[in-house]
């Protein structure tokens, strides 16, 4: 009988997760998309049994990557598992439909959003007949695929008179909009008008003025906000109540915080949760009183990995069952991932083998980073992590940007490392970067940042920076560099004789661009050290 080699791909994965505007968008459209590649890659394993190479088993299936081999007819199998994904899909939209009020349901638009979510999904599929060379027909089958995917046929979008989906501008909001504009004053006493119904303010849309969503996106929101997803200020909320354990005279914050979101330690989270209904005026004024007019660090972390050539190692793949193996060895990273944030107080947005999106509290994201990086060393291959630090109220759109630039930053240093980015309001973005094979690299992180809690060099960054512009400019030799920062440390630091643990890397600064890079990560660690008292460094292992 003849056998084919089948590859499916299922889309949008990157842009229909990351439109979203709360963390528990991103993480229903996360969810979502599994569900849908778990659902094809359950219908090719029940035509066929041990079908599947990639992944390995349908149960635990995340990426929207399919990869089988079937002896029956391909564009049948094909056939079928779009089928199922595309059911897969329409089940939860019906699901949230029920979960809308009367009032709610009635002003969604019937004749906008079926066609909406009939076509949403995006199903490539491509197949060769097997010969003996599993690597070669692999390499085909992936150059079939990139084909058709190439061809982009698709139809438009129906098109009516209504506002466009500002998550997606190419698809119609699916919100009947009033005949009227409707007038009145939030919670706070701000007046406001909207053609907006009042009936999606409540739960479970909770949709804002301007928010007039797609059915997909629409999808999201509702089986978002079922779902116990922390808010961007929860998680930089973590570092704050850390740092204040054991601390003399600290309120009682499990008491204070019992049922309502961590975020409500700050002040404009705690407003926007008066304002919405989640907070009550006895808790908000309690809140209010034990901080004291304090405003916590409103820093959180970002977490974006991706595996390092992972298109080079299944290259050197020569049959279909090495080939299961490592798809079962990334299964398993995918799951130890789900553990790894979990136990460092974060919250996963996606895992999908080699790639890994999650949400870190700032004194846990360095560790959590090294263990990840640790754990996929499990599957032969290296990681690399970026690291995004960004303020709890900037967009998640531009957060989640500056996340896939540190990446896109490890990647170019050579991958297997850690790059960190700081985004300060208002400032440029300072950077640092550490190689996971060189663990000398992150103790000397953690060696200047205990130097900077403990006083010691404080205006030493700056100085350095100074000096790199002037350097710039002139051609030193670079001994003369090297003692020159090396006297700019002696005057800086605090203690006589103090520092020999973190002069050391001075020795290696030979150049202007040495000096330049140097002079950025003692300004990230500086900052790092001002924001938390209570970093973990963890372990690879």
């Amino acid at each position: 009988m003849t056998t084919y080699l089948i590859a499916i791909s299922i889309g949008p994965v990157q842009e229909f997760i990351l439109a979203g505007r709360r963390t528990g968008d991103l993480y229903a459209g996360s969810l979502l998309i599994s569900e849908v590649a778990k659902a094809a890659a359950a219908k090719l394993a029940a035509l066929e049994p041990n079908c599947l190479i990639f992944p390995a088993s349908a149960d635990e299936c995340a990426a929207n990557k399919i990869l089988a081999e079937v002896a029956g007819d391909p564009a049948e199998a094909a056939k079928a598992a779009e089928a199922a994904a595309r059911a897969c899909l329409r089940r939860p939209w019906d699901d949230a439909l029920g979960k809308l009020t009367a009032e709610q349901r009635a002003v969604i638009d019937d004749r906008i959003w079926d066609p909406q979510i009939n076509s949403f999904l995006e199903f490539f599929a491509a197949w060769r007949r097997r010969t003996a060379d599993y690597a070669a027909d692999r390499k085909a089958v992936e150059q079939l695929l990139a084909g058709r995917k190439a061809l982009r046929d698709f139809r438009q979008p129906q098109k009516h008179n209504v506002s466009k989906s500002p998550l997606d501008p190419s698809r119609d909001s699916v919100v009947k909009a009033l005949s009227a504009k409707r007038t009145g004053t939030d919670r706070a006493g701000r007046e406001r008008e909207t053609w907006m119904p009042d009936a999606v303010e409540a739960r479970p849309l909770r949709l804002k003025p301007s928010e007039w969503l797609d059915a997909v996106s629409l999808l999201k929101r509702v089986r978002g906000s079922s779902m116990s997803v922390p808010s961007t200020a929860d998680i930089a909320a973590k570092t704050f109540l850390e740092d204040e354990k054991g601390r003399a005279g600290a309120p009682d914050y499990a008491g204070l915080l019992e049922g309502v979101p961590q975020g409500a330690i700050f002040e404009g989270r705690r407003d926007e949760l008066l304002e919405d209904g989640d907070l009550e005026d006895r808790q908000h004024a309690e809140i209010a009183t034990a901080m004291r007019g304090r405003e916590p660090n409103p820093y959180f972390a970002i977490l974006q990995a991706d595996g390092d050539r992972i298109g080079e190692a299944i290259g050197r793949l020569s049959s279909a069952d090495g080939h299961r193996v490592f798809s079962s060895k990334l299964q398993r990273f995918a799951t130890d991932a789900t553990r790894i944030v979990g136990a460092h107080g974060g919250h996963l947005v996606y895992s999908g083998g080699d790639d890994v999106l999650a949400f870190l509290p700032l004194h846990t994201s360095i560790a959590c980073a090294r263990k990840l990086a640790g754990a996929f060393e499990a599957t032969g291959a290296t990681l690399s992590v970026g690291l995004a630090v960004v303020h709890y109220h900037e967009p998640l759109y531009a957060s989640l940007a500056a996340a896939r630039d540190a990446e896109g930053a490890a990647k170019e240093a050579g991958g297997n490392c850690l790059h960190v980015a700081v985004h300060t309001r208002g400032g440029e973005a300072r950077r640092a970067t550490a190689a996971w094979k060189d663990p000398g690299d992150l103790a000397r992180w953690e060696a200047w940042i205990r130097a900077f809690q403990g006083g010691r060099a404080a205006g030493f960054p700056y100085e350095v920076e100074r000096l790199a512009r002037e350097v710039e400019r002139a051609d030193l030799p670079p001994d003369v560099i090297r003692e020159e920062v090396k006297r700019i440390f002696e005057r800086k630091k605090k203690e006589k004789g103090a520092g020999a643990e973190i002069a050391a890397p001075l020795e290696a600064v030979t150049s202007f661009e040495m000096l330049h890079r140097l002079a950025e990560e003692l300004i990230v660690f500086r900052w790092m050290a001002s924001q938390a008292n209570s970093w973990q460094w963890g372990t690879a292992k």
